[in-house]
């Protein structure tokens, strides 16, 4: 299984490329550089929220498609996916 960690000054992400392509996120999310689907901001400084808590990245695409690659910056992350469609 292939393993990624970004680990950028306001957040980090974690993915696992394997048949399931999982990504994990943490930190700053006032811009949803994390992927969540909201702007929630601070994830994984309180208790609980890390660890097993954390929860998974949704790539909501229709077709069911994984992560297949990612980019990340200090305030946005794009992913390619299984599809070869991109989602910033």
């Amino acid at each position: 299984m292939k393993k990624i960690i970004a680990i950028f000054l306001y957040f980090s992400l974690f993915f696992y490329f394997n048949a399931k392509s999982k990504s994990e996120s943490f930190g700053r999310n006032d811009n949803k550089q994390l992927g969540l689907g909201d702007t929630a901001d601070d994830l994984g400084g309180g208790p609980n929220e890390m660890g097993s808590n954390l929860a998974f990245v949704n790539p909501r695409t229709i077709d069911n498609a994984k992560f297949k690659s990612v980019a990340c910056g200090g305030y946005f992350t794009c992913s390619i996916f299984t599809n070869d469609k991109a989602k910033c």
